[in-house]
C-alpha cells in the first residue's frame, strides 16, 4: 500500500502533504460500506473539499478503493447523494484498521464479486439496500449483505423496496457462490 501511495499517487501527482493522504486512506478503510461525503472527510482532515475529492480519485485510479453511487431516478439525486466506499482488498483494511467489524468486511467481500459491473446502492425513507447490480441492460439484482446466522423478517423486509425483480440476501458462503454463478450467466 505504501508503494502505491508513494509511487503511484504522491510521486505522480506531486503531493506535498503525505500525512493527510495517508490519514484519508485510513479513514476510508475504516468506513468501508458506509455513506460519506467529501465535505465530512475534508472537515475531519482539515483540508479543502477539492483536495479530498482529488485524493479519493487518485485512490480510485490505482484501484485501492471503489466508490458506489446511489441508485436514483434523477441524475441530480445521484450526484448530490453521498457515495459508499469499498476497498480492493479486505486484508488491507484488516491490516490498517483491524478486523473487528466483520459485517463491513462481509459487505466489502460481497461487493468485490461485482465490482466490475454497474453497481449502486439504494436508499429511500431510511431503508438502505447494499447493492443494485446491473446484470444485463434493463435487468438488475438487489443484494443485501448480512453476516449473521439468524435472518429475521426485518432483514428481508428491506429488500421489498428494491427497484429490481430479482432480490437476494447474502449471508453465507453458499449465497456468495450463488451470486457468482448468477453473474457468470
Amino acid at each position: 500500500m505504501n508503494n502505491i501511495i508513494y509511487k503511484d499517487i504522491v510521486g505522480k501527482h506531486k503531493i506535498k502533504n503525505v500525512a493527510k493522504i495517508q490519514e484519508l486512506f485510513l479513514l476510508l478503510c475504516e468506513r468501508v460500506g458506509k455513506r460519506l461525503t467529501y465535505n465530512k472527510l475534508a472537515n475531519i482532515l482539515g483540508i479543502d473539499v477539492e483536495t479530498a475529492s482529488s485524493y479519493i480519485s487518485y485512490f480510485e485510479e490505482t484501484f485501492l478503493i471503489y466508490q458506489v453511487p446511489r441508485y436514483a431516478k434523477s441524475l441530480n439525486e445521484v450526484v448530490k447523494s453521498p457515495k459508499k466506499i469499498y476497498i480492493a482488498d479486505n486484508g488491507l483494511r484488516t491490516v490498517f484498521v483491524g478486523g473487528k467489524d466483520r459485517g463491513a468486511l462481509w459487505e466489502n467481500l460481497v461487493f468485490l464479486q461485482f465490482k466490475d459491473r454497474k453497481v449502486r446502492y439504494f436508499f429511500e425513507k431510511e431503508r438502505e439496500i447494499d447493492f443494485i447490480v446491473e446484470i444485463f441492460p434493463k435487468r438488475c439484482l438487489a443484494v443485501e449483505a448480512k453476516l449473521k446466522e439468524n435472518i429475521t423478517t426485518e432483514d428481508t423486509k428491506t429488500l421489498e423496496a428494491a427497484p429490481c425483480k430479482e432480490k437476494m440476501l447474502v449471508s453465507t458462503l453458499a449465497d456468495l457462490q450463488k451470486i457468482q454463478q448468477l453473474i457468470k450467466r
